[in-house]
């Protein structure tokens, strides 16, 4: 009889040092999740109040399923990410955004308004990095183009910092739009830059700016009218002659470098 108390004993304490053992595995596996999830929360809010992130993977305009325009909700200080692929309008891009309370005038891609009603305006962030990797955009021509066609197949790259070698002679390379009362589908902001370089002695280019813009020539001074060009002349061109224009100002395309003879129109 003593025997089999002392087994029934045994028994009973494996099975509570068992459930012990089973419920202290299972608050470990509790306080982990925790930990996890205590993680998330802090990179997802930076630690600070009322700070929230979105992702968006469609345009930033238009009120579509994924575009930066038709988040909902937001408030100061959030942030937003917008990374497309093959987007009409920009290609293969990233843009990050903050949220501010300041009912700016939209201008895209500086300046979003969300489709929500309210004062809240996406602004576009400065990035800083240690190291960036992409590419120059360059493209070499024979004869007359245009940004959003045969210049860069709809996407303003070309004007990031761009080259274009030109190798056919009276080439007119037309330049989008620099944004100012409100934004096209093919356009830059100010910063946009752009060199376009003969390629072949006594041929000539001719960089034409939208209607709405100027250029302002190597001496300093900007032209009277806007949409009249700049360029190369052919009599006096040698291979290698370039002209590096930068854009300024909303409506201002500045000569920043060139070597040769400017015509301006």
């Amino acid at each position: 009889m003593k025997k089999f108390i002392s087994l029934l004993c045994i028994i009973a304490f494996l099975a509570v040092s068992g459930r012990i053992t089973t419920d202290t595995q299972r608050i470990a596996d509790l306080e982990a999740k925790v930990a996890k999830l205590e993680k998330k929360v802090v990179l997802g809010s930076v630690e600070r109040a009322a700070s929230n992130f979105y992702p968006s993977s469609g345009g930033l305009e238009g009120n579509g399923a994924g575009d930066l325009d038709a988040i909902t909700g937001v408030a100061d200080q959030d942030v937003a990410f917008a990374a497309m692929h093959e987007d009409a309008t920009w290609g293969d891009a990233f843009f990050a955004f903050g949220a501010d309370d300041d009912n700016s005038t939209e201008a895209v891609p500086m300046i979003v308004d969300p489709a929500e009603a309210g004062n809240f305006r996406w602004h576009w962030l400065d990035v800083y990095g240690k190291v960036f990797y992409g590419y120059n955009a360059y493209k070499e021509i024979t004869a007359t183009c245009t940004f959003g066609t045969d210049c860069d197949s709809t996407l303003v790259r070309l004007c990031w910092g761009g080259i274009i070698l030109s190798s056919g002679d009276d080439a007119v390379i037309t330049l989008p739009e620099i944004v100012a009362s409100g934004p096209t589908a093919i356009q830059v902001i100010p910063g946009a830059s752009l060199c376009v370089m003969n390629k072949d002695a006594s041929e000539n280019f001719i960089l034409d700016c939208h209607s709405n813009d100027f250029f302002t020539d190597e001496t300093g001074t900007k032209q009277g009218t806007g949409g009249h060009y700049i360029g190369t002349t052919a009599a006096a061109s040698s291979a290698g002659d370039y002209i590096c224009v930068v854009a300024t100002a909303a409506d201002n395309w500045m000569v920043m470098g060139y070597r040769g003879t400017i015509v301006k129109e």
